[in-house]
C-alpha cells in the first residue's frame, strides 16, 4: 500500500513553487536534502529551494536566505514569529503572504501512516 502510495504521489504533476522548509526561526534552521521535509515537499509536487549540496538540518545564513529564490515558506512554530523576524520579513514569500503552517506538523515530520496525510494537505496548500 505503501508503495503504492508513493507510485501515484510521484506521477502527479510537479508544481512551479521553490519552498524553503524553516523548522525554526531563532536561528532560522532549514531542511536541506536527504530530510523527511525534503521528501514531503518533493512529493507534494514542490521544490525544496536548499538543493545545493547542504545535507541535514541546518543553520541557515540570512545570506542564503534572501537567495533562495523561495516562492513559498513552509513553517513549524506560529507565522508571526517569522513575519517579525529581521530577515524572514524581508522574504518574498513572507512579503506575499505565501507561509504555510499547520499546527500539527506531526504529519509533516515523523514518518508513519499518517505521513501521506501530511503531502496531501501541503499540495492543497501549495496550490492555492
Amino acid at each position: 500500500r505503501i508503495k503504492k502510495t508513493l507510485s501515484l504521489f510521484k506521477q502527479q504533476k510537479k508544481l512551479k513553487k521553490r519552498v524553503l522548509a524553516l523548522v525554526w526561526h531563532k536561528p532560522a534552521v532549514a531542511a536541506g536534502e536527504n530530510t523527511i521535509l525534503t521528501e514531503l515537499i518533493s512529493l507534494a509536487g514542490g521544490e525544496n529551494c536548499t538543493f545545493n549540496g547542504v545535507q541535514g538540518y541546518f543553520k541557515a545564513a540570512p545570506k542564503f536566505l534572501l537567495n533562495c529564490g523561495a516562492d513559498t515558506l513552509l513553517v513549524f512554530s506560529p507565522v508571526e514569529a517569522y513575519l517579525r523576524h529581521p530577515v524572514l520579513k524581508n522574504l518574498e514569500a513572507v512579503r506575499k503572504k505565501r507561509v504555510i503552517y499547520f499546527e500539527n506538523s506531526d504529519v509533516f515530520q515523523r514518518p508513519g501512516p499518517r505521513f501521506f496525510e501530511g503531502v496531501e494537505k501541503l499540495r492543497k496548500a501549495l496550490e492555492k
